[in-house]
């Protein structure tokens, strides 16, 4: 049985597919004209929250979202992002908040975790900044950033063997980041430490 899109499902595809072209003016019409035809979709406001984000429009992004979880309130990605917005602004709280239920409702997305230990991180929560990052790993441990960060939250709280560590699994991972070298002595440093 072959199921009819909607027309507002069209007009989302599409603006996906312009997205994914970075044809960003082309893909926010798409998506606008998705909520004319359903003002309802909840997928073309996370979009469209997505790109007011990017454009540094987080207090648009953040009523994109808000609304996104009104009519689905389920939607995993409008809860990471809606938290994403909410620590750009600088409201730690607000983003735990969103990032919490985003782990609930997806529990095994590394990116998620790894977003909430961030911001646990920001605000000096160093204990629950360890829980969500070592969840993240664990879900992802290809994860350079995670890997990383990791890294410097074991350092910050002074277990350097923990600290090396995860700083020898980025530099395997990411051994051309930009920031290698610094790592790289950062490690050296913490050998001779030993």
């Amino acid at each position: 049985m072959i199921t009819q899109l909607s027309d507002a499902d069209r007009h989302y595809n599409n603006g996906v597919l312009y997205f994914l072209k970075n044809q960003r003016d082309k893909a926010r019409e798409c998506w606008t004209k998705a909520l004319e035809t359903d003002a309802e979709h909840f997928r073309s406001m996370v979009y469209l929250g997505l790109i007011s984000y990017q454009d540094g429009q987080v207090e648009e992004a953040i009523l994109y979202y808000k609304r996104a979880l009104e009519i689905n309130g389920d939607y995993h990605i409008a809860c990471n992002n809606l938290g994403n917005a909410y620590r750009r602004k600088g409201d730690a709280e607000k983003a735990i908040g969103a990032y919490k239920r985003a782990t609930e409702l997806d529990s095994r997305n590394a990116n998620y975790f790894y977003n909430l230990g961030l911001t646990y991180f920001d605000i000096g929560d160093y204990d629950s900044a360890l829980k969500e990052l070592r969840k993240a790993v664990v879900f992802d441990p290809e994860d350079a950033e995670a890997q990383l960060d990791l890294g410097e939250t074991y350092y910050i709280q002074g277990n350097k063997e923990k600290a090396r560590e995860h700083f020898e699994i980025f530099l395997k991972l990411r051994p051309d980041a930009p920031n290698a070298f610094q790592v790289a002595a950062k490690v050296k440093m913490l050998a001779r430490e030993d």
